[in-house]
C-alpha cells in the first residue's frame, strides 16, 4: 500500500516529450539516417523524410535532412524527386 509520502506531487508537469528531448530524437533520427546513405539509400530517404516530419517548425535538422535527400536522389538519378526536395528545402 502506498503511503501519502509516496503519492506526493512535487510540482512536475509531465508532457509527452520535452522540447529538448524532441530535439535529441530528431538529431538521432538524422544521424541514423545519415549512417544508411551508402548502404541503404532508400532507408536513408525514409529516415530523412521522418526527420522533416518530426520537426514542427522548419529549422536546422529538417534543412539538413532535405539537403541529404537531394544528394541521394541525385546519386540515384531520380531528378524529379530531387527537384521536389530541393524546392521544399
Amino acid at each position: 500500500m502506498a503511503s501519502d509520502a509516496d503519492m506526493e506531487d512535487y510540482g512536475f508537469e509531465y508532457s509527452e516529450e520535452e522540447p529538448e528531448e524532441q530535439d535529441v530524437d530528431i538529431e538521432n533520427q538524422y544521424y541514423n539516417s545519415k549512417g544508411l546513405v551508402e548502404t541503404d539509400p532508400e532507408g536513408a530517404l525514409a529516415g530523412f523524410a521522418e526527420v522533416v516530419q518530426m520537426e514542427q517548425e522548419k529549422a536546422d535538422w529538417g534543412f539538413k535532412a532535405l539537403k541529404q535527400t537531394v544528394k541521394i536522389y541525385y546519386r540515384l538519378g531520380r531528378y524529379k524527386e530531387m527537384m521536389e526536395s530541393y524546392r521544399e528545402m
